[in-house]
């Protein structure tokens, strides 16, 4: 009988080194899978949900659908807006974090309250034309800025830009 005495082909320490290697690799490939998934977000649509007055107050509340194209959840720490009534500024605010549903839309609100005494001299003019036509022009613009995770450890954020307009017709 003879014995195999050729050496291992690998040793204890390298098999180590290559199992930890392809575990980077696997990790790194998933975290640009976030990241591409995360660049692929998009506000898809905004409506006017609400507007009411109160007191010295114009309360509004914009509705805004966010689509997330990947197979799992994205998280959106913040959502950022300004609006724009007939292009004439209006207010801005940020929503907290939102849980972005997969492969589909999500709706998310967002509330304004604005002082009358606030509002630039500019906006009475423009509803009034606005209100002529019988509807009103709203543009939000702003980011939404996404957390790029693994289990128990934050990798990095992406923030995306987006503006969309939108005509509303008034009710008479």
């Amino acid at each position: 009988m003879s014995e195999d005495t050729r050496p291992p082909l690998l040793s204890r320490r390298a098999k180590y080194a290559l199992a930890l290697l392809m575990v980077i690799a696997v990790l790194a490939g998933y975290v640009g899978y976030l990241y591409r998934s995360a660049r692929s977000v998009q506000v898809r649509s905004i409506s006017l949900e609400s507007i009411s007055v109160k007191g010295l107050q114009v309360c509004l509340t914009i509705g805004m659908d966010v689509y997330n194209p990947a197979i799992q959840s994205l998280r959106a720490d913040k959502i950022s807006y300004a609006v724009f009534l007939e292009n004439t500024y209006l207010g801005s605010g940020e929503t907290g974090p939102v849980e972005l549903t997969p492969r589909s839309l999500t709706h998310v609100s967002l509330p304004l309250n604005v002082s009358l005494t606030s509002l630039s001299t500019g906006i009475m003019p423009a509803l009034m034309k606005a209100a002529s036509r019988s509807e009103v022009k709203i543009m939000v613009r702003g980011t939404v800025t996404l957390e790029i995770k693994l289990p128990g450890l934050r990798v990095g954020r992406l923030t995306l830009p987006y503006t969309l307009t939108q005509s509303v017709q008034l009710v008479s």
